[in-house]
């Protein structure tokens, strides 16, 4: 489970008002909750090989339904180190999705979307494709 400090996508994340963001004791851990089911939200990253840049960006631009075409192809192969890396906030009931993609040059990650936010079915539809 990744880190929220340490996650580049969070302040987007803090500026969604359906998350409800708390500090643990001394402010060492942050739990995220999606507000209207009140579930925990947990935090991944995965990274990508160069040859996925083209499904992932067209992945992220599409909605949930053509997202549910994509499940039948199954999941994105992942990689230890790659120059891709997918931000993903999913609830432990899986009807809240953000995610964000990045790109590593320069020694830093910029970003190459918006953060891009599921809820629902189509939350869940995305989730069995990227989690």
């Amino acid at each position: 489970m990744a880190n929220y400090k340490h996650m580049e996508m969070a302040e987007a994340l803090s500026n969604d008002s359906r998350i409800n963001i708390s500090r643990g004791f001394l402010g060492l851990k942050t739990n995220l909750t999606y507000a209207p089911t009140s579930s925990k939200i947990n935090l991944k990253v995965n990274e990508y090989a160069p040859d996925m840049e083209g499904r992932l960006t067209q992945l992220l631009q599409t909605d949930g339904k053509t997202m549910r075409s994509e499940v039948e192809k199954g999941k994105l192969p992942t990689v230890a180190v790659g120059p891709f890396r997918l931000e993903i906030a999913c609830s432990q009931d899986y009807e809240y999705l953000a995610v964000q993609l990045f790109r590593f040059s320069n020694f830093n990650y910029s970003p190459m979307t918006e953060m891009k936010v599921f809820e629902g079915d189509d939350a869940l539809a995305v989730s069995a494709l990227l989690c």
